[in-house]
């Protein structure tokens, strides 16, 4: 979606990746994060479980992400 969007010239701002070690590899959505990020140039967030955000967000500061942890209000999504 981000390919089709940029070839329209009507590019993503932010994309969420919704985080859950149990469903989904580390090197996979690390993968996605970096291509949304340097490929599409987005910025990227994770929603983590409250008791992960800890060790995501070490890794948020230096992936250069915002890290934020479900459930995440309208608020906390516009300051990010």
């Amino acid at each position: 979606r981000l390919a089709v969007a940029k070839s329209k010239h009507q590019p993503f701002d932010m994309v969420l990746i919704g985080i859950n070690p149990l469903e989904m590899e580390h090197e996979a959505w690390i993968t996605c994060m970096r291509t949304a990020r340097d490929s599409y140039n987005c910025k990227v967030g994770i929603l983590t479980n409250t008791h992960d955000q800890p060790f995501y967000e070490e890794l948020a500061d230096a992936e250069r992400l915002v890290c934020l942890a479900k459930p995440v209000t309208r608020l906390k999504l516009h300051d990010a």
